[in-house]
């Protein structure tokens, strides 16, 4: 049984065209708080960084500046620094997928076996997604400090290694901590898509 609204006494009286005009202004009074809200914290700030893009801009000659048209994007292209940033994202998209992929599968895997704690533990397994990216970073420059880093604790104690290392001023291995860290952050993502099937 379809349960009908009349509408109000008020509403009964204008005429469809009014009653649309009406719908449409309670409509857009309700969105104007949101609207205002994307507008100052969204767009405004997308559209002058846009602008700036196409301005002469020097930091130790602050009084020199003007519109500069597609100069900058022409010396990007140009430049060294672009095309070097590029191969090193890619670099760590090569060695983060397939290991973000493997490690998700497995554990999800290990945690779809039933077992007691099984929920204490699915819920530790996705606090290095839940974390935010500043207290990964500091947990993670902990790790490698070639100071007093847990990492060369272990090492040390375990006799694997003589002295310090400084991890991160290897350039060989930065990829592959920055790697390593990025696989640690994000596991659980995939692990969470692989259980919800």
């Amino acid at each position: 049984m379809a349960v009908t609204t009349r509408p109000s006494a008020q509403m009964r009286h204008l005429p469809l065209v009014g009653r649309r005009w009406q719908d449409a202004f309670t409509a857009y009074g309700i969105l104007a708080p949101s609207l205002l809200l994307l507008t100052l914290f969204v767009y405004y700030p997308a559209l002058n960084t846009l602008w700036q893009s196409f301005q002469f801009r020097n930091l130790r000659l602050p009084n020199r500046r003007g519109f500069s048209g597609l100069d900058n994007y022409l010396r990007l292209l140009r430049g060294t620094e672009l095309w070097a940033s590029l191969e090193r994202s890619l670099l760590v998209v090569a060695y983060t997928l397939p290991l973000l992929l493997i490690l998700g599968l497995l554990a999800a895997l290990i945690l779809h076996a039933p077992f007691p704690g099984r929920g204490v533990v699915r819920t530790i397994a996705i606090l290095p997604w839940m974390l935010p990216p500043l207290v990964n970073g500091f947990m993670w420059s902990w790790v490698l400090n070639g100071d007093y880093g847990a990492l060369n604790g272990l090492l040390y104690q375990l006799g694997l290694i003589r002295e310090y290392q400084h991890w991160m001023g290897v350039p060989a291995l930065q990829l592959m901590w920055v790697s390593l860290a990025h696989v640690w952050t994000r596991y659980p993502f995939p692990m969470l898509v692989i259980l919800a099937a």
